[in-house]
């Protein structure tokens, strides 16, 4: 092999081993910040153990919303309260029961002054904790949603992508609200406790 054709292949192999080395670099960021710690700390909250009893109590006033619905008459004013405890608790046992679409562990519920923060650990090829933070308010009848902040593991979601999964989200939830047989009227979120008025159509 005369010279030209060692320094080809030399180059070539050193070109080839910093594409790889690039490679394991990215791969590697990538998965320390989407395999770190949630930033739910900040939120200066306590972890929630669930309860079953407490996911049954969520599913026994949703049953008794259903019935005063169906007994009230047009322009009868309905309320839902829900504590986070419950929230976390339901969520818990959906995620055991497989009823949610992604592999879901530990997931925590927490409301404060108009807004939900939720953090769970899911499985999208790799674990990784993930969280979320939704203003939610009653606007025109319905439950306006503003996503405020979605992280994997250290990884921020860029604005752009959140405001396509709010479109996606809204299209989903519209024909749903057409649906309801009740109008929103207010959507209170306290310390821990979110209240839901409706009014009968």
């Amino acid at each position: 092999m005369n010279k030209l054709n060692k320094k080809a292949v030399r180059n070539i192999s050193i070109t080839t081993c910093g594409v790889f080395a690039a490679l394991f670099l990215v791969s590697g960021i990538f998965f320390y910040l989407v395999t770190g710690a949630v930033s739910s700390d900040e939120w200066g909250v306590e972890h929630i153990d669930p309860s079953g009893e407490l996911a049954a109590g969520l599913d026994g006033k949703i049953d008794e919303l259903i019935e005063s619905i169906d007994a009230a008459s047009r322009g009868d004013t309905l309320v839902l309260t829900i504590t986070q405890e419950e929230a976390t608790s339901k969520l818990d046992e959906l995620a055991r029961d497989g009823d949610i679409a992604i592999k879901t562990r530990n997931p925590q519920v927490y409301f404060s002054q108009g807004t939900v923060c939720a953090s769970a650990s899911i499985t999208l090829g790799v674990q990784m904790e993930t969280t979320v933070q939704v203003e939610i308010r009653a606007e025109n009848g319905k439950a306006d949603f503003t996503i405020k902040r979605i992280e994997f593991g250290r990884l921020a979601i860029p604005k752009t992508l959140i405001n396509n999964v709010m479109t996606a989200v809204e299209h989903e939830l519209e024909k749903r609200w057409d649906e309801s047989p009740v109008t929103v009227e207010e959507i209170d979120i306290q310390q821990g406790v979110m209240t839901i008025t409706m009014v009968k159509k």
